[in-house]
């Protein structure tokens, strides 16, 4: 089964919680606690979502890491061409319902933790490195 073009999940980030939370890039990467520049490739889509970001977002969003990397992993696939199965399809509606999804987990978690912040000092985790997720270095097969 072929699909269209899967959303990037750092576009559904932009779109449905930067955007609706009236965040800047710089402040939604204070809140994620990663440098801008990090989280600006991420949104433009020149960055793929790592295990380390899923986590921070997962935590600071209080959707789980694994949201974010399915999403990822349907937009990664698509882009390298390979055939749908089942399993994948599933994921991939996950993925372009995905924003919905989120809109109503950060709904759900304002109306549980009214006036609760995004983060408190205790929760920092060490910073992302500037390189990208991803890149390697090894030599192709033969």
């Amino acid at each position: 089964m072929k699909i269209k073009n899967p959303t990037h999940p750092g576009q559904i980030l932009k779109q449905d919680v930067l955007a609706e939370r009236g965040l800047s890039i710089a402040e939604a990467a204070a809140a994620v606690q990663v440098s801008r520049s990090t989280l600006s490739r991420l949104l433009s889509g020149r960055a793929a979502v790592s295990a380390n970001m899923a986590r921070r977002l997962g935590q600071w969003l209080g959707t789980g890491a694994d949201v974010w990397l399915r999403m990822q992993a349907v937009h990664d696939q698509w882009l390298a061409g390979g055939n749908m199965r089942p399993r994948t399809a599933t994921l991939h509606c996950e993925a372009h319902s995905a924003g919905a999804a989120i809109k109503a987990i950060l709904r759900a978690a304002a109306d549980n933790r009214p006036g609760e912040s995004t983060g408190s000092q205790g929760d920092r985790i060490g910073a992302v490195p500037g390189v990208s997720r991803g890149q390697s270095k090894s030599k192709p097969r033969r």
